[in-house]
């Protein structure tokens, strides 16, 4: 026997709609500022006479008019709406469900939440299409999949001013108390201080010139922070995954990959090396990724692991590295834009830093000069979103005066600079390092 076919009707709930247009309605405007903070719109209503109220509601408090029932009734008579909502018999019976506003966050809370429960189940459906009819192009069902996920990251409710000056207050005391600055603090010895501790939020972009360490740099701080703090993400396009773990191996050990490869290592020294691997063994809460080659990937691979793990930080190791996807009419400046203010979105939101590799162009090395914030290749929208611009420099001539020829490759020890040109939220400045060329390392 044949099933019906019955129609499933999307989830929502009229009365809670009602409520919050009620409560709308009775405090002067003060709930509507809620829900405008919150991002309900007209369309976060399932009723269409809901939508269309609350749309006028909003057009009326934008002009700074009286939000009451009477001033509602007059408004959507001037432009015919009255009518459509259902008349001032409408009106009347929603500004009469509910006694006082006392629950207008609960109706806010509940009204987004089935929202976006219609708006999962919308792109759930075109994902589950994808898959059954899928044509071989995993780049297009990721951009499906990275959409649900944001929908379900919009979930969570963004913090209000008040709440924002409440941690303020909330800091400003740990700080009289004596308690340490918040933030994840530099492995490098001074860095904090010269610097400033990165903090969560920030989009930090640390470049260099192939060869001068950004990567060395990225991964003893990913390191560092996976052992002090927690689980971290490092997107490697520069290397595979095979290749990382002797790197990882020979920060911690001090021995070199290259002189263990080549056999020439002392017997007691390559032991301390094969400790070393062991450690990174172990360290389960650095995750390596080095298959995603697109920003839809990228994102979708870290709110895949935030939703399993307490994320403290990203990697992404290197910009130049990664395919922009370039849309019809869109230049490379415009995409790479398009991917910087996706990282910088995915460190608000997370609230974590995001540490962005990127290449300076050669104009560095032709000018025998420090490094600028317009050297990075395609600058203009990397300057823009970066919260923090950092280079790994290597100083032609040592502070004795001495020059450093960098062909040289008995020269092992290199007189280097971590030099901060952008500071959002801080000040800029210099740290004194040396990178030490066997073991791919800086040393404060």
């Amino acid at each position: 026997m044949k099933k019906a076919n019955i129609e499933r009707i999307p989830p929502h709930s009229v009365e809670a709609e009602e409520q919050l247009l009620a409560a709308c309605m009775m405090d002067q405007g003060s709930t509507l500022s809620k829900c405008i903070e919150h991002r309900i719109a007209p369309d976060t209503f399932y009723v269409p006479a809901h939508a269309l109220c609350y749309q006028k509601m909003v057009e009326m408090y934008g002009l700074s008019q009286a939000v009451e029932t009477h001033t509602i009734v007059e408004e959507l008579k001037k432009d015919g709406s009255l009518e459509k909502v259902g008349g001032f018999a409408f009106i009347l019976r929603v500004s009469n469900t509910i006694p006082t506003t006392a629950g207008a966050s609960f109706f806010i809370d509940k009204v987004k939440e089935l929202s976006l429960l219609r708006a999962l189940i919308v792109r759930g459906s075109r994902i589950v299409d994808k898959a059954y009819n899928y044509t071989g192009d995993l780049a297009e069902f990721a951009t499906e999949v990275e959409d649900a996920l944001r929908v379900y990251g919009s979930l969570e409710k963004g913090k209000t001013l008040s709440a924002a000056c409440d941690d303020t207050l909330a800091l400003i005391d740990s700080i009289k108390a004596g308690k340490k600055a918040q933030g994840l603090a530099w492995p490098f010895r001074g860095m904090d201080e010269r610097l400033d501790l990165a903090e969560n939020g920030e989009l930090i972009v640390v470049a260099a010139r192939p060869g001068r360490g950004k990567s060395s740099f990225a991964r003893q701080v990913a390191w560092d922070w996976s052992l002090k703090h927690g689980d971290v993400a490092y997107f490697s396009r520069e290397m595979p995954v095979g290749q990382l773990p002797q790197l990882f191996a020979q920060s911690i050990s001090g021995m070199s990959w290259r002189e263990a490869r080549r056999g020439h290592m002392h017997p007691h020294d390559l032991a301390t090396f094969c400790q070393g691997v062991r450690e990174v063994k172990k360290n389960t809460r650095l995750h390596v990724f080095d298959k995603d080659s697109t920003i839809t990937q990228v994102i979708s691979r870290i709110r895949s692991l935030r939703a399993k793990l307490d994320l403290k930080a990203v990697f992404i190791d290197y910009l130049q590295a990664y395919d922009m996807k370039q849309e019809k009419g869109e230049t490379r400046d415009l995409a790479i834009g398009r991917f910087t203010r996706c990282l910088k979105d995915i460190a608000l939101d997370l609230n974590i830093p995001v540490i962005l590799l990127a290449q300076l162009s050669r104009a560095v090395e032709k000018e025998e000069r420090e490094p600028r914030a317009s050297d990075l290749r395609e600058s203009g929208n990397i300057e823009q979103d970066a919260d923090r611009i950092i280079f790994t420099h290597w100083l032609p001539v040592t502070p004795d005066g001495i020059a450093q020829d960098f062909n040289d490759f008995s020269l092992q020890s290199v007189y280097s600079q971590f030099i901060q040109v952008k500071n959002r939220n801080g000040t800029n400045g210099k740290l004194d390092v040396r990178f030490h060329r066997p073991t791919t390392t800086f040393v404060a």
